[in-house]
This record gives C-alpha cells, structure tokens and sequence, in this order.
C-alpha cells in the first residue's frame, strides 16, 4: 500500500496527538488512528473516512488512546455510506466505549488488519454474518476466516 494522505493535529495539551494516516490499495482504504478522538480532534477522522475512489474502509483502531461519543458518531455516520471495518486489538477503554454503548454489534471488529482485510476482501461488513462462529470449538475466527478465503481461492 501506498500513503494517500495524512496529517497531525496538536491538541492545546501537549501531551495529546491525533494521527489519521490514509491508505490506499484495490479500492480499499486503511486509516490508521493514533491518539485520542474528542470533539476537538472528531473532524479530522471523519474526514479521512471518504478517500476518494475507496468502496471500502478499514480503521485501524488499536493505537486510538482515547475515544468519547464523537468517535462513536463519526464511525456510526460513516456507517451510511461505508461499512467501515474496525480493525483491533481494541484499547481497553475504546473497547468498553463500544460495550458500554452495545453498538459492538453495529460493526465488524477484526483482531486486526490483515483479519480486516480478509473480512473485507470477502464482502464482510457489519450487516454481514460472518463465515465463523465464536463457538467453533478451538478455531479462532482469524484461522476461520483464512480457511474460508483457501476455499474460495484467495
């Protein structure tokens, strides 16, 4: 993959960095967050969710230190267009954001990217079942999901 696009925005206190990294490969964008997303930083990921060209998205979460009800927001509209997969591992307090809220199950949450981008390649969304069942008794849904994608020769 290739960088598109990125950029930093300093928040007032020192300590705090928002990075939304785009990239691009086979009409699929990878945005990679790292810091925290509050009502100060929201616009610039809700920004990068509509790369031009991209029919699907993956953000990657897993360096997201903080996260309020304006990343829930910017994820649930982007929603309409896109269904953004959210790539893991999720942070602890991004995690209980989703549980705290119960919209874990409006989106598809992978382990990780390369999950996300086998979920993706597959058609896979947040209104689509998935090809594994957590209860698949010692198969973990990444080794599912890479079974499912030798069967259909990916």
């Amino acid at each position: 993959m290739s960088a598109v696009g990125g950029c930093t925005v300093p928040d007032r206190r020192a300590a705090r960095v928002l990075r939304v990294t785009v990239a691009g490969a086979r009409r699929t964008a990878l945005v990679r967050v790292s810091g925290e997303i509050d009502i100060e930083t929201g616009r610039l990921l809700e920004d990068a969710l509509y790369p031009e060209g991209a029919e699907r998205i993956i953000v990657d979460l897993s360096g997201c230190a903080f996260g309020d009800c304006t990343l829930l927001s910017v994820l649930l509209r982007a929603r309409r267009h896109l269904e953004p997969v959210l790539a893991g591992p999720l942070p602890a307090g991004i995690q209980r954001l989703f549980d705290l809220t119960d919209t874990t199950k409006a989106f598809t949450i992978t382990s990780d990217v390369s999950e996300a981008l086998l979920v993706q390649r597959h058609g896979g969304g947040a209104r689509t079942k998935s090809p594994c069942s957590p209860h698949d008794a010692g198969i973990t849904r990444s080794a599912c999901l890479r079974e499912v994608c030798s069967r259909h020769g990916a």
